[in-house]
């Protein structure tokens, strides 16, 4: 049986941001977008996904970031961005909520990628704007992860996950609380008709639609230069127009 109740997390609880949807005026006809595939997958073409400190530190939002970008760069830029462990942990210092206790606040990382951007060791990284996605909202859900090849999550993290493989909802138990083991954020990078395939703690995971749906309270997509490969088509075979138009669909939905 496995045992992660010795990793940490660092999702503070979900800001709910009302400006949010309204960060980027976007074009508003989007009923000619096609809907999503059954299944998605933009992982198996990474090699190996870094710890980038969750093991020893609550930074799982800033780690969430560097892998977002690891998984771009290798799409669609023909290289990997592997950013090392000290600028995630740089980014992490910057966007960590004030206190003793650790952690960020989601919204928060994401605004600060936007606004200000990310050092990488390799230049500055920015997102051109992000929206929520209603995590209640399946097919958003799989259109985002689809379209623009990640979605960036928070779970509220039960205490069963702790002794999961793959997370699935425990009914019943005291231990199946929302967030009784605390906040964590990782990044969806596929999906099929059964399971969710996300990163966190350096390896892909699983989680069924059901936990997804039960215990994420908060879900972000980016726009990024990064998700675009020459001549301007991103590796999901939109152009910049189309993942504007895209964005829009989904900002509908929050």
């Amino acid at each position: 049986m496995v045992d992660y109740s010795g990793k940490h997390l660092g999702r503070l609880p979900a800001s709910h941001n009302p400006a949010v949807p309204l960060l980027m005026s976007l074009v508003l006809d989007a009923e000619d977008l096609p809907a999503p595939p059954d299944e998605s997958n933009w992982y198996r073409a990474v090699a190996e996904w870094p710890m980038d400190n969750n093991d020893t530190q609550p930074d799982c939002t800033s780690a969430a970031v560097a892998h977002a970008i690891q998984q771009w760069t290798t799409y669609a830029q023909n290289m990997s961005l592997i950013m090392q462990a000290a600028a995630v942990l740089g980014f992490y210092q910057l966007t960590k909520a004030p206190g003793d206790e650790g952690g960020a606040i989601l919204v928060d990382v994401m605004k600060y990628w936007m606004t200000k951007g990310i050092e990488t060791g390799f230049g500055l990284h920015q997102i051109a704007a992000f929206a929520k996605v209603d995590p209640g909202n399946i097919p958003h859900t799989k259109s985002a992860v689809a379209w623009f090849g990640n979605l960036v999550i928070g779970l509220g993290l039960p205490m069963t996950a702790q002794t999961q493989d793959v997370w699935v909802v425990v009914s019943g138990s005291v231990a199946s609380g929302m967030a009784s083991w605390g906040g964590h954020c990782v990044l969806i990078v596929g999906y099929d008709q059964q399971f969710i395939y996300f990163v966190s703690w350096g390896r892909v995971m699983q989680m069924t639609w059901d936990f997804y749906e039960t215990y994420c309270d908060e879900a972000y997509v980016a726009l990024t230069e990064s998700w675009m490969k020459p001549p301007g088509i991103a590796p999901s075979g939109f152009n910049w127009a189309g993942l504007k138009k895209a964005m829009n669909a989904l900002k509908l939905a929050a």
